[in-house]
């Protein structure tokens, strides 16, 4: 059979993935914690979904997505007559010259009002509420063509012919809420929400999430967590599982942690552009374009692992959860949620996170950055393929197993394949009556393959796929392509 093609929730990109990560990473140890007092209510907002399907038409690749197939299609079908719009020329010079993309364009969602079928950017807020990345002296003229559009496309109609499906997200979702305190982010922050919070479920937006911020001129600060929609029940209706949990606290503590790092970066940005030299590449992947960015992200991840502590997870989970972060990048994020024990132990010393930073930012300042990138590049196991050359032009067309070799014991949980360098055409064929299986020492995985006589294949094996016992991932991604003989 041929391998099943799944979708990772914020990469987009096509693998296969034979057995799945641990069971308990993937269900994500909660226990609710205090009475819940602040209310929220997920929603499927029109003017995200607006945005969105704009930026789709585009042809911007993170929000051409899929994932819901009946949504997509009811897309295509209502506005390809409008691919030409105006607007759609607007947003393809502006994404060309500013880089608008990504959290940008749900950034401009944000700030919108839709009274009466008028679209308008809301009144009396402040200039940093829109992402610098948007022109602001182009503003007007943005706002009249999304009107222009708005109306000759019937937007609101397509909204709300697609009725079914928002009420679907948004009852999937309500189920997941009563698993989610949002009244740790006071008690840890050390600071009470002077607005409202939203729990915005964006369809089209597929694997990809955004945390925002409004500001108010009357100091009000109203904050986003933006969820993309990649998973579907039997009838193809938008489904979540317990794994959206860790997103949705994610986003929400963009909203906090960012202004901390905006506020110092002065400090902070000489050391961070050390790390973020040495991570450049990895951050790239993960659409992380400077060192600020990497702040901000480490920061909120260090939290997010300290909220997951406080509602009951394991010893075992923290370590993987600080390991993987370790993988992507965030090289001293270990330090920083240790630094983080230490303000929870001393309110009375740092009532807010606020008056923590300047130890966050003594502590960052003092870690060698070389240091700590080599001792965690130790750790790393080597991959490589075991009984199959690269570039290979005779193997054995009788070849049973592909065995993939690895320096370090690795955890047995997580293994997989994905497309190699040539794409889909030239990848594996799964025998259905095999499984892949590692062996006792979890030094080799075999993955069992259907080979044809005279035929070329391509694939790989990502490093993100793979990890050791340690919970490091592995030095290398291989990528592997070889001619069987006829």
């Amino acid at each position: 059979m041929k391998a099943q093609r799944i979708t990772g929730r914020n990469q987009g990109q096509l693998s296969i993935v034979i057995r799945q990560f641990l069971t308990f990473v993937l269900l994500l140890l909660v226990t609710t914690v205090g009475a819940q007092q602040i209310s929220i209510k997920p929603v499927v907002d029109e003017r995200m979904e607006l945005m969105s399907i704009i930026f789709r038409i585009a042809g911007a690749e993170e929000y051409v997505a899929d994932d819901l197939e009946q949504y997509a299609d009811a897309i295509d079908r209502h506005f390809i007559a409008y691919k030409n719009h105006p607007v759609i020329e607007f947003v393809l010079a502006e994404r060309e010259s500013r880089w608008i993309g990504y959290d940008a364009v749900m950034s401009m969602a944000t700030i919108l009002e839709i009274n009466e079928g008028k679209i308008s950017i809301q009144k009396d807020l402040e200039a940093k509420s829109l992402d610098d990345r948007w022109d602001y002296a182009k503003n007007d003229e943005f706002i009249g063509l999304l009107n222009d559009f708005y109306q000759k496309s019937n937007f609101r109609r397509f909204f709300d012919e697609q009725l079914p499906v928002r009420q679907a997200a948004e009852a999937n979702f309500t189920k997941l809420l009563k698993d989610i305190n949002f009244d740790w982010y006071e008690k840890f922050y050390g600071v009470k929400p002077t607005g409202d919070f939203y729990l915005v479920l964006s369809l089209a937006n597929g694997p990809n999430n955004y945390g925002g911020t409004i500001y108010h001129t009357d100091g009000r600060e109203d904050i986003f967590s933006i969820l993309g929609a990649w998973a579907t029940d039997s009838t193809g209706m938008p489904t979540y599982s317990p794994r959206v949990i860790s997103t949705v606290i994610h986003e929400f503590n963009h909203a906090f942690c960012n202004p901390l790092i905006y506020e110092k970066e002065e400090q902070l940005l000489p050391k961070g552009e050390e790390f973020f030299k040495l991570v450049q590449e990895l951050m790239a992947m993960q659409a992380y374009g400077n060192a600020k960015t990497m702040l901000c992200e480490i920061l909120v991840r260090a939290c997010e692992i300290k909220y997951t502590e406080q509602q009951g997870a394991n010893s075992r989970y923290i370590d993987y959860a600080l390991k993987n972060q370790e993988a992507l990048g965030f090289l001293w994020i270990k330090e920083l949620y240790t630094a983080l024990g230490v303000y929870e132990k001393n309110r009375g010393k740092y009532p807010t996170l606020r008056d923590f930073m300047p130890e966050i930012i003594a502590l960052q300042n003092s870690l060698n950055s070389k240091k700590i990138a080599k001792q965690l590049d130790a750790e790393k196991p080597v991959m490589t393929v075991e009984n199959i050359k690269n570039g290979s032009k005779k193997v054995d067309p009788a070849t049973e197993y592909i065995i993939v070799a690895f320096s370090k014991p690795m955890s047995t949980g997580n293994n997989g394949c994905s497309y190699g360098e040539k794409g889909e055409e030239y990848f594996i064929e799964v025998p259905e009556d095999k499984n892949a299986y590692w062996s006792e020492d979890g030094l080799r995985w075999y993955l069992p393959v259907k080979l044809e006589a005279g035929k070329t294949y391509s694939l790989s094996f990502p490093a993100r796929f793979f990890m050791s016992a340690g919970f490091a991932r592995p030095k290398n991604t291989v990528y592997l392509d070889f001619t069987t003989k006829k």
